[in-house]
């Protein structure tokens, strides 16, 4: 007959060995549950998701744009080429450049104001051209900015009469660039009789908005974030490009939900008599 306290004993080790193997599945599970929840939050929190998000919700495919030279060579950063889903005539654009400018410092921090965009200062500055896809040029590029400038017949702006080329004026000769420049913003004014936003206008016709904006561009910069602003100022004329060629592809952008039609010569014919107002239809 068993003793009873040696059966104790036994039974004892009998359940601690029961409780360790539930601690050790329960332990596991645990691990797994964590792990899972780890890599769940890692997806959510990704930048390149957020990306994506934020793009199928505009409708228009993410930006790749990345940089291939550093400015530290002294030479124009190249950027890739657009995603494939931006369609332009090849014809329409050989001709063509387009510029966007984000300066150093804001109208009120100027003598004289918006009278005086020419001390604003050249921060960084965006360009897209056929051959080489998009290129941005810091200040000590500036006198080749405006030199690479008046090699084309074109050169296409978002308010470059007004501003972009009256940076450009603090740092050479400019009056070669009015004669060939394509101020889309002027030409919407002619057509609509007022101004329209680039981020309503992109927002409207497009389903695409502004990442940033001026000032914000001016705090990144001062803030060292020189790759941020250069990023801003490209999807600035990433639009600037899609909107002109809808306009070309499509004869009409889109304000306030309305169809504003348009009709454009030829490239030989001056940009600025192309548009036309054809008609205002809902």
């Amino acid at each position: 007959m068993l003793d009873p306290a040696l059966a104790v004993v036994l039974i004892g080790v009998f359940v601690a060995l029961i409780a360790i193997g539930f601690w050790v599945v329960t332990a596991r599970g645990a691990r797994r549950t964590d792990n899972s929840t780890a890599r769940t939050i890692r997806q959510v929190s990704s930048p390149s998701t957020s990306l994506v998000a934020r793009s199928e919700q505009v409708k228009v495919p993410p930006t790749r744009l990345r940089p291939k030279r550093s400015h530290a060579t002294g030479t124009p950063r190249t950027f890739s080429r657009l995603p494939a889903k931006v369609a332009v005539n090849r014809e329409e654009v050989s001709g063509e450049i387009y510029l966007d400018i984000e300066t150093k410092r804001l109208s009120s921090e100027v003598a004289g104001g918006w009278s005086n965009i020419e001390a604003f200062g050249l921060a960084i500055a965006v360009t897209w051209d056929l051959e080489n896809s998009f290129r941005s040029w810091i200040e000590g590029q500036a006198a080749e900015l405006i030199a690479e400038l008046q090699k084309f017949e074109r050169i296409v702006t978002y308010n470059g009469d007004r501003f972009d080329i009256r940076v450009l004026a603090a740092y050479g000769a400019v009056s070669e660039l009015s004669t060939r420049s394509f101020d889309v913003l002027a030409h919407i004014r002619n057509v609509t009789g007022h101004l329209v936003a680039l981020d309503h206008l992109a927002s409207h016709t497009l389903g695409a908005r502004k990442t940033g904006n001026g000032i914000a561009a001016v705090r990144w910069w001062r803030e060292g974030k020189i790759e941020k602003v250069a990023m801003y100022c490209c999807h600035d004329v990433e639009l600037l490009l899609r909107l002109v060629a809808f306009a070309r592809q499509n004869g009409h952008v889109v304000i306030d939900g309305r169809e504003v039609k348009l009709a454009w010569s030829p490239l030989e014919v001056p940009l600025t008599r192309r548009a036309q107002v054809v008609q205002q239809s809902v």
